[in-house]
């Protein structure tokens, strides 16, 4: 642990904070302009010891006297508890010394312990050309054999272009009038009806949850504004208090993080319900509904396949995507599980070095459903095609059989043919009496 943070992590972010804040020489030489990569600010890092048991022992020993300055001129005094019942906490500054002075002293203390069970580490970093602020965190499982480790990060843009602010306000006065239209006609129309008669269809709760599920997205597209514009300007206070007292504070943006995802949830669930509700009004039109049905039953041919992949495409994210770039979400590791088909060795290399701990059982199982997968697909395509040939041959060469002349003077006399056809001919008829159905079919599906 101590060996990935202090010659990995601590590097790898060093590196980075010196790519982006190049001089303005550097800048020069390396021919790019001054807004190319923009200024980054990395903020303290927060080491924070989750334990198993809690310190129950010499608890009035770890209380001690504060007294400090606050930017705006006011004083802060009170307690500080240094041996918290959960696990210990430190805030450190991030740069070359502090940070190894910092992670030496913790190395040689006695925090971790056996009733540790997580160590997590959070960091920000800001960048002052795109308005972005990113937000990490590394997290030690001490109880789990392996992965031990895994990173989460949280993006958020704290200002937006003058062009894209002038789109988003167009945008949300759009939603905000839609959503009061749609509000007022549901509530003339239950005025019109009556409460009994219109809670009585499922239309009506649907339109209810979308009302609502609007409002909550206003309210926390607001919060979330809100929010985020009090951490930042607490942000800018803990820089001015670090330059000024030299007291070190870390800014979470763990609140905003809940209301981006609330609101990604909430949005997504509401365009769910906006699409489903075109598609069933598109169904009211008869060759669109033709249409859906031949897709769901082409569909339907490939879905086992698809099932295969997509669950080995998420059992594998689960394992890996917090650890291994190339399964950091869903899509990739699709992508990914469907390389497996083409080059194995080359994936199986890069797995087992990041995870041995998964063992050979998995990765057999891998490539036999893959090969299932990829095999099954092959085969259901030329099933497809060859049907689909076969059907349009013998649609081609469908000729309608010509009768005798005899045939006709008994069809003129009313008398019903006694010609005795052999077991070939009477397969032949049987052939062309299904294809001249499946023409009546294909001519009904043509009328609609």
């Amino acid at each position: 642990m101590w060996h990935f943070i202090e010659d990995t992590l601590r590097l790898g972010v060093l590196g980075m904070e010196e790519k982006m804040n190049h001089s303005s020489d550097t800048r020069f030489y390396l021919n790019e302009s001054d807004n190319v990569r923009g200024c980054m600010l990395i903020t303290p890092i927060r080491f924070i010891q989750i334990r198993v048991k809690p310190i129950l022992t010499n608890r009035s020993k770890g209380f001690r006297n504060r007294y400090d300055n606050e930017p705006d001129g006011s004083s802060f005094y009170g307690f500080v508890d240094f041996l918290p019942r959960r696990g210990y906490q430190e805030v450190v500054y991030f740069d070359e010394k502090t940070t190894l002075f910092s992670l030496s002293k913790i190395r040689e203390s006695d925090w971790i312990d056996q009733n540790t069970r997580h160590f997590l580490i959070d960091f920000s970093l800001l960048n002052l050309n795109s308005h972005i602020v990113s937000s990490y965190r590394l997290r030690f499982d001490f109880r789990r054999a392996a992965p031990f480790w895994q990173t989460n990060s949280f993006h958020l843009r704290f200002a937006q272009p003058g062009n894209q602010f002038y789109y988003t306000v167009f945008i949300g006065f759009f939603f905000v009038l839609i959503c009061a239209y749609n509000t007022v006609k549901e509530l003339l129309l239950m005025y019109k009806s009556g409460p009994l008669k219109y809670f009585r269809t499922i239309e009506s709760y649907v339109e209810i949850l979308k009302i609502v599920l609007s409002v909550l997205l206003v309210l926390i597209y607001i919060r979330k504004g809100i929010v985020a514009a009090l951490l930042l300007k607490k942000l800018r206070y803990a820089y001015v208090s670090r330059e000024t007292t030299g007291r070190v504070e870390f800014v979470n943006f763990f609140e905003v993080a809940v209301l981006d995802y609330m609101y990604t949830i909430f949005g997504g669930f509401l365009a769910f319900l906006c699409i489903f509700q075109i598609f069933y009004m598109l169904s009211k039109i008869r060759r669109l509904l033709v249409f859906i049905r031949l897709l769901v039953q082409t569909v339907t041919l490939f879905y086992m396949p698809l099932v295969i992949g997509l669950a080995f495409a998420s059992l594998s994210f689960l394992l890996f995507g917090s650890t291994t770039p190339s399964f950091a979400n869903l899509s990739d590791s699709y992508l990914v599980i469907n390389q497996y088909f083409i080059k194995p060795q080359a994936i199986y290399y890069a797995l087992t070095d990041s995870h041995p701990y998964i063992g050979p059982w998995f990765v057999f199982c891998l490539g036999f459903c893959i090969n299932f997968f990829m095999v099954n697909f092959f085969i259901v395509f030329l099933n497809e095609a060859y049907s689909s040939i076969l059907n349009q041959i013998r649609i081609d060469t469908y000729k309608v059989r010509e009768k005798t002349k005899l045939e006709y003077v008994y069809e003129f006399l009313g008398i019903q043919s006694t010609i005795v056809f052999d077991i070939e001919e009477d397969l032949i008829l049987k052939d062309k009496e299904k294809d001249r159905d499946f023409l009546k079919d294909i001519k009904r599906l043509q009328a609609i």
